[in-house]
C-alpha cells in the first residue's frame, strides 16, 4: 500500500467516534498517537453580525470537534485547510504510514 506524503483527512469523514493517528508536527500530541474524535458540547454563544444579538454555536458545527491533546483540547477547526475541505495533520486509523525508526 502506499502512503500520500502529506497527513490530510477529508472533513466529510471526520465525525465523532472518528479515530486519527497524529503526525509528529503537533507540541501537544507525538507522533502516530491515536485520539477519538469528540465535540464539545459546552454552550457557547457568540455574537452575529448579521443580527443584533447572540446566537449559539451549532451542536452539530464541525468547529466544535476536538481531539484530547497534552493541553487538554485540540480543536479540529485550527487544521482546517484547502478551503476548509481537510483537516492536516492526521491519518483515518488504518490508513497511517509506520512510524519512522529514530536511530
Amino acid at each position: 500500500m502506499s502512503y500520500t506524503k502529506w497527513a490530510l483527512v477529508p472533513v466529510r469523514k471526520v465525525k465523532v467516534g472518528t479515530k486519527l493517528v497524529c503526525d509528529g508536527g503537533f507540541t501537544c500530541l507525538k507522533d502516530h498517537a491515536v485520539r477519538t474524535v469528540q465535540r464539545d458540547t459546552s454552550d457557547m454563544t457568540h455574537f452575529n453580525l448579521r443580527s443584533d444579538g447572540t446566537v449559539k454555536t451549532p451542536m452539530n458545527s464541525r468547529m466544535r470537534l476536538f481531539i484530547r491533546c497534552d493541553q487538554g483540547q485540540h480543536f479540529l477547526d485550527g487544521q482546517l485547510t484547502n478551503k476548509d475541505r481537510s483537516y492536516t495533520g492526521f491519518w483515518i486509523k488504518g490508513t497511517e504510514p509506520p512510524k519512522e525508526k529514530t536511530t
